[in-house]
């Protein structure tokens, strides 16, 4: 008999962009297991067992695979032999945030569930703009009490003004005793899509499928990069993909 995976991916294009955070979960643990173009299945999957059993279960599947084998198909016998059990991982709060040269956007995440969206216009005047930003740090840490937070690394050759900007917020942040993840534009763009996106609009447009509730308003279209690497972020925490910079 043709194996699951083999079956699944010659009834399928391969094509995958998610419209809700399960569907994302589903694509980020297909890409892991080397199966992307099989998402659709993982999707089911999700929905059929939870993203906590699926985490555990591809924990164990990493732990116990030689060099050579099938991640994917150790992955489903795994699952098969577990059963419908249950299992329960924490949800660890998080402040994804995306610096403009006139705005932050601070997405607030607790585990992969969207909590809160906050956006803070700033002053053309680099003085000005350097203390609203601490401050709206602080009202974020005072309004949610995260612990973690986000932010996209910013070339500072390219882009100075929004690298002196992120500079203010990840100082404020450390005041705050805030652990900083620093993630990269590009990881975040490729995460969205099978076959991988290449531009940030591209994702703009699956994060407003998602979330179709939040329609930013013209000057506040960073609000969807926030969501975009907060639920990143959050989905490869739980994976423990990343590491937190000190």
């Amino acid at each position: 008999m043709t194996p699951i995976l083999d079956r699944v991916a010659a009834s399928m294009s391969g094509a995958f962009r998610p419209s809700n955070p399960d569907e994302f979960f589903a694509l980020r643990l297909s890409a892991k297991l080397g199966e992307p173009q099989t998402a659709s299945h993982f999707a089911m999957l999700v929905s059929q067992h939870g993203q906590d059993k699926l985490i555990a279960n591809f924990n164990k599947t990493i732990a116990h695979t030689n060099p050579g084998e099938d991640l994917g198909r150790k992955f489903l016998a795994g699952l098969a032999a577990n059963g419908r059990s249950s299992f329960h991982a924490a949800a660890p709060r998080l402040a994804a945030i995306r610096i403009e040269r006139r705005s932050v956007a601070a997405a607030i995440f607790n585990g992969t569930n969207l909590i809160g969206l906050r956006v803070r216009q700033l002053s053309s005047k680099p003085p000005k703009a350097d203390a609203s930003a601490p401050a709206f740090i602080r009202l974020l840490v005072r309004e949610f009490h995260f612990e973690s937070a986000a932010i996209e690394t910013v070339p500072l050759h390219q882009e100075i003004r929004r690298a002196a900007l992120a500079q203010v917020v990840l100082d404020q942040l450390r005041i705050e005793g805030i652990s900083i993840w620093d993630v990269s534009k590009k990881h975040v763009i490729e995460a969205f899509a099978h076959p991988p996106f290449k531009t940030r609009g591209e994702v703009r447009e699956v994060v407003a499928r998602m979330w179709p509730q939040l329609a930013p308003k013209r000057g506040e279209i960073c609000a969807l990069d926030a969501v975009a690497l907060g639920i990143f972020l959050q989905t490869e925490r739980a994976f423990n993909h990343y590491d937190s910079n000190p």
